[in-house]
C-alpha cells in the first residue's frame, strides 16, 4: 500500500536543510561537469590529434575517418589540407573556419561547442563536441549537458564565456586560461522530493518483487501442500494489484497502459506487464490443482481456458 503514493513522510526539511543539501548538489554537479569536460576534452585532442595522420587523398581520407574509434553523438572532426577541406566525420555544428586557438568554445544561437585545433605543417584538424543544443536544436543531436545533467541530478546547464562573472564558476580552462563557465539549474525542492520519493518507490518495488518470488519458491517446495501454495499464490496476486505498475512507463512499453489497456479485470490487466504476471499466477494456481490432484479432470479444463482466455487477451499487446 506504502508503494502506492511517491509521498514520503518527512522529506520537506528545514528551510536551513534545505539550503545546506541545495549547496552541496550544485558543487556536486558541478564537479561532475567537470569531469564530463575534461574526459570529452582528452577524447578530442586524441580525435584531433589522430586525424592528422590521414592520408592526402580524398576517399581514402574519408575511410581513414570513419574507420577510427567511434565518436559519441555530438563529436566531429574535420582535417584541412593547404587551407581547403579534405575529409570530415559527424556533423559539423560550428564554422570550422572561426576556429583558430588550439582549445576553444564557441557560442551560437543554438548550439555551446568545445573545439581542439591542431596543426602539423599544411594539415590542420579540428575536433568538436557540442556541449548544449538549444531547442529545437536539441532534437537533432545529443550534447554533453544532456548526457551529465540527468546523472548529477540537476535539470540543465546555463554555460556562458569566460568573461560573465554572474555565469557561474569555471568548469574548463586550458593552460591556466579559463574558457567556460556554467551554472546548474537545480531542480525545484518538489520535483527533488518527488524523484527521490519515486527512486525510494522503485527500489521497495523491487525488493517487494524478489521477496514476492521468494516466498512463491519457498511454497513451492512441498508437492503436496495445495494450501500453501495457493496461499502464496493470493499473496502475490494481491500485490500484483497493488503495485502501481504503471509508475515504469517509462522504463518499458509492458507498462505503458497506453500500449495496452483493458477494463476486463481491473489493476490485472491495466498494462502488459499486469496481465501477464495476473495470467501467470492464475496458470499457476490450475497446475498446482492438477499436481496436487493428478486424477481430477476439471483443473485440466480450467487450464485449458485459462490458457485460451490469456491468448485471447494478450492478442492486442502484439
Amino acid at each position: 500500500m506504502w508503494s502506492r503514493t511517491p509521498e514520503i513522510p518527512g522529506t520537506a526539511g528545514s528551510a536551513a536543510r534545505n539550503e545546506t543539501e541545495r549547496n552541496k548538489a550544485e558543487e556536486a554537479a558541478v564537479h561532475g561537469l567537470q569531469r564530463s569536460l575534461s574526459e570529452a576534452m582528452v577524447r578530442l585532442d586524441d580525435g584531433a590529434t589522430g586525424a592528422l595522420d590521414a592520408p592526402v587523398d580524398p576517399q581514402a581520407a574519408f575511410s581513414f575517418l570513419d574507420g577510427r574509434a567511434p565518436r559519441r553523438h555530438g563529436e566531429s572532426v574535420i582535417v584541412f589540407d593547404h587551407g581547403r577541406p579534405l575529409a570530415w566525420a559527424g556533423k559539423m555544428r560550428i564554422d570550422p573556419y572561426s576556429v583558430i586557438d588550439p582549445v576553444s568554445v564557441t557560442f551560437s544561437p543554438f548550439y555551446t561547442t568545445m573545439n581542439v585545433v591542431k596543426v602539423r605543417g599544411d594539415t590542420r584538424s579540428i575536433a568538436s563536441i557540442v556541449l548544449h543544443a538549444a531547442p529545437p536544436a536539441d532534437r537533432l543531436t545529443e550534447s554533453v549537458d544532456s548526457r551529465v545533467a540527468p546523472l548529477q541530478g540537476v535539470a540543465s546547464y546555463e554555460f556562458a564565456p569566460p568573461g560573465d562573472s554572474a555565469g557561474g564558476p569555471v568548469v574548463l580552462s586550458f593552460q591556466g586560461k579559463p574558457i567556460l563557465r556554467a551554472l546548474p539549474r537545480l531542480a525545484e525542492p518538489g520535483e527533488v522530493r518527488f524523484r527521490s520519493a519515486a527512486t525510494l518507490r522503485a527500489r521497495g518495488i523491487v525488493a517487494l518483487v524478489i521477496l514476492a518470488l521468494a516466498f512463491l519458491v519457498y511454497a513451492w517446495r512441498d508437492r503436496r501442500s495445495l494450501s500453501e501454495r495457493l496461499c502464496a499464490i493470493v499473496v502475490a496476486t494481491g500485490i500484483t494489484a497493488l503495485v502501481p505498475w504503471n509508475s515504469f512507463s517509462n522504463t518499458s512499453r509492458l507498462f505503458d497502459p497506453a500500449y495496452y489497456f483493458s477494463r476486463l479485470a481491473g489493476p490485472f490487466t491495466a498494462n502488459a506487464a499486469a496481465l501477464l504476471i495476473s495470467s501467470a499466477l492464475f496458470l499457476m494456481a490450475v497446475y498446482a490443482v492438477i499436481r496436487a490432484r493428478p486424477d481430477a479432470r476439471w483443473p485440466r479444463a480450467y487450464a485449458a481456458l485459462g490458457a485460451l482466455v490469456t491468448l485471447g487477451v494478450g492478442i492486442p499487446i502484439a
